[in-house]
């Protein structure tokens, strides 16, 4: 990728479950994908590890889009508005 959206996102879900949970966490893009059924859904999926409970082994977070990747139109119910 030319951009530094996925490593920017990974620090701020880094410092939020940080903050959270009151130990060190860090975030790691696990998959990236689009649903084209009845409109357009962008999700991305972190794994938060921390020291803590619940996140040793890694805690799946799924992170939505409010707007349309491709076109860049805001979302309203999963449907490109």
């Amino acid at each position: 990728m030319s951009c530094d959206c996925i490593s920017d996102i990974e620090k701020l879900l880094a410092d939020k479950f940080s903050a959270d949970i009151g130990v060190d966490a860090s975030a790691r893009c696990e998959s990236v994908g689009f649903l084209l059924s009845g409109g357009i859904v962008h999700y991305t999926n972190f794994k938060i590890t921390a020291q803590a409970k619940g996140y040793a082994r890694g805690k799946v977070v799924p992170v939505h889009s409010n707007y349309c990747p491709f076109c860049g139109k805001s979302m309203k119910d999963g449907v490109a508005a």
